[in-house]
């Protein structure tokens, strides 16, 4: 039995991630295709169903869809309808450098 879930569950993880992956390729094809004023329902249709809500309260809500460039779509909907978005580029933390301690001279 154990043979036969392990395979499969490694199936179901590599076609997830990849749903995922292509999702967010397609972020910055997609959002070219929204309009003011469409339905939580139509961006859906438009973007997916990969999508964080961020805020939310009885009339205003913020959807934040993922990019492959280290950025991210924030989507704003008014009592279910769309008036406005952006794009945010997220920070990448470096490595900061390491201190350059000089050798004594012998």
């Amino acid at each position: 039995m154990l043979r036969k879930t392990i395979p499969l569950l490694i199936l179901v993880l590599l076609l997830t991630s990849c749903s995922t992956y292509s999702s967010m390729m397609n972020a910055d094809k997609n959002i070219r295709k929204l309009n003011i004023g469409m339905t939580e329902k139509e961006v859906i249709g438009v973007m997916g169903k990969e999508y964080e809500v961020t805020s939310a309260n009885s009339t205003h809500t913020v959807w934040v869809y993922r990019s492959y460039d280290e950025s991210i779509y924030k989507l704003y909907f008014e009592k279910g309808r769309l008036v406005e978005w952006e794009k945010e580029w997220l920070k990448v933390y470096l490595t900061p450098p390491r201190p350059h301690h000089p050798r004594p001279h012998r």
